[in-house]
């Protein structure tokens, strides 16, 4: 691990939540007048997360705003965000290695960074994995059969044989939300491999649950993608659903006063 002096980096203490690998990097900085930071590097793996709680204030009144960048070596950009203050947790894809770098805007302004990015070296805890289905298939161009999580944490495991020969290896997948209707929507995650070097792996889908299906189009010998659910992730519910059960409520409670009401006026008469 790579950090620069001005960085406190500490082992994690060794409870339920955290192994003793685990690295946070505590963020105390100033950025003065033309001047962005690199928060430092860490190594990770599919599976591990990251929370970060950060927040800024300007040392001379100038607006500004500060971008927050997490950058995997070997596959770009893992997770970009503009604003004063970054509280959430990302998951990563990749076994790689991952810069934190830290921006602020406008060039001439003075920012103060405070706050810690937490590195967590192991998968999240209390997860509960089945499998929902599978594919398999060899050289071809195809869309697979619909499928359904039902739950907002799910993931593809694949792993393919490149071709024998001296045609290049092409592995790419990509995910749409189902439907009957055209045009379908546009895909929002895919798996995009190339050559030999990199023949399996895990892509992990967060906040989204649902069906869906996948464009494959691939130059290899065969694949295998296997489709798993997180039984421990909450599904959500539209944001109309609240509103629906309080409705709901409401009707039933005025049935039954009614109903209470009519019974009462007639042991009145």
């Amino acid at each position: 691990m790579v950090t620069l002096p001005n960085i406190g980096v500490v082992k994690a203490e060794n409870n339920s939540l955290v192994t003793v690998n685990d690295e946070h990097f505590i963020i105390q900085e100033v950025l003065g007048m033309f001047r962005n930071f690199f928060a430092g590097s860490f190594n990770a793996t599919t599976g591990y997360w990251i929370e970060i709680n950060l927040s800024s204030s300007s040392t001379s009144n100038d607006p500004f705003f500060v971008y927050l960048n997490i950058l995997s070596a070997n596959h770009g950009t893992t997770f970009s965000a503009k604003g004063k203050e970054f509280s959430q947790t990302v998951y990563l894809d990749y076994e790689d290695v991952y810069n934190i770098t830290i921006a602020k805007r406008p060039f001439y302004s003075s920012v103060r960074i405070n706050g810690i990015i937490d590195v967590f070296h192991q998968e999240t805890a209390g997860q509960n994995w089945v499998e929902v289905t599978r594919f398999t298939g060899g050289s071809n161009i195809t869309t697979t059969d619909h499928f359904t999580c039902d739950h907002v944490d799910w993931r593809i495991r694949w792993e393919y044989e490149p071709r024998n020969d001296n045609i290049r290896t092409v592995f790419r997948v990509y995910i749409f939300p189902y439907s009957d209707a055209f045009p379908r929507e546009p895909w929002f995650e895919s798996i995009q491999k190339y050559g030999t070097e990199e023949t399996s792996g895990i892509l992990y889908i967060h906040d989204h649950n649902g069906s869906f299906d996948m464009d494959v189009l691939v130059s290899l010998e065969s694949y295998t993608m296997i489709i798993e659910q997180d039984l421990e992730s909450i599904p959500e519910f539209p944001s109309w659903t609240p509103l629906l059960i309080m409705l709901i409520v409401v009707i039933v409670v005025t049935v039954v006063y009614r109903i209470n009401l009519k019974k009462h006026n007639r042991r009145s008469f």
